[in-house]
């Protein structure tokens, strides 16, 4: 087997869009989703990076309105994600102080918009959120919202033990690292959320050949 690495160094680029706030401009909600690929992307991430560009393209059109946040809105787009988290964890060191003082949330998008199953995982304070905003989308055409599906997986995958009450509400999953919200959360202690949507079970596509276009259409 004969192997050909090209070890060359790349300049990494991220791309930010502000929608400066209203009320408090100084108060940042970051929303950031990495647009690199580890070999294709169709679900990771273009799938979670094409879903943030549509909320961002959705807000421009609401401020031709004049509609304003009351905070300002970061879209940012990482570079080198699948490298290291080198984009993000860069940019934040470089505005540790201005993030610790501005920044009031973090919400990673990153892989899932293939599906109607939605999950996520955040710090502990943002779980009343998670489950509210899955209460507050029910997808066209079906009957159920997505918090109800969410409920509804959960329970299957852990079956009750005699005399043990139902799961109440869906687990959020406890951040570790792995993606863009890495820096945020454990260099600097912005709280931080994940979040997406997928279909059932794997499929294998992950991080492969496969990931491609014409998979994700089909």
């Amino acid at each position: 087997m004969k192997l050909q690495m090209d070890y060359a160094q790349r300049r990494l680029i991220n791309v930010v869009g502000r929608i400066a706030g209203a009320v408090a401009p100084d108060e940042w909600i970051i929303v950031g989703s990495h647009r690199d690929a580890w070999t294709f992307g169709a679900s990771d991430s273009v799938s979670g990076h094409v879903s943030m560009m549509a909320v961002a393209r959705a807000m421009g059109e609401m401020m031709k309105k004049g509609w304003r946040p009351r905070r300002s809105v970061l879209f940012v787009s990482w570079d080198g994600e699948e490298q290291g988290l080198l984009g993000s964890t860069e940019w934040v060191e470089d505005l540790q102080d201005e993030l610790r003082s501005k920044a009031a949330v973090y919400v990673n998008r990153d892989a899932g918009a293939g599906g109607l199953n939605f999950s996520g995982s955040a710090v502990h304070s943002l779980t009343p959120f998670v489950h509210e905003l899955a209460r507050s989308f029910q997808p066209e055409g079906q009957p159920k919202t997505l918090y109800d599906g969410w409920l509804e997986r959960a329970r299957e995958q852990s079956p009750l033990k005699e005399g043990q009450p139902a799961l109440k509400a869906p687990p959020v999953g406890a951040l570790g690292s792995g993606s863009d919200y890495t820096a945020f959360l454990d260099h600097v202690g912005i709280p931080s959320l994940d979040m997406g949507l997928n279909g059932r079970g794997g499929d294998g596509t992950y991080h492969s050949t496969y990931d491609n276009p014409t998979w994700f259409k089909k």
